[in-house]
């Protein structure tokens, strides 16, 4: 079953370059910065 985002606001960071605890600041911000009911798409790299 494929999510409908028609009517949803999608935001994107990419975090492949940060290391930790920067990873959650990033996060952690980007989240207080949107909407309820919006989305975060968060690139990261696999270890």
């Amino acid at each position: 079953m494929a999510l409908d985002l028609s009517n949803k606001n999608v935001h994107k960071i990419d975090i492949t370059k940060e290391h930790c605890p920067m990873t959650f600041v990033k996060v952690k911000l980007a989240l207080s910065e949107i909407q309820s009911g919006d989305i975060l798409e968060i690139l990261l790299k696999k270890r």
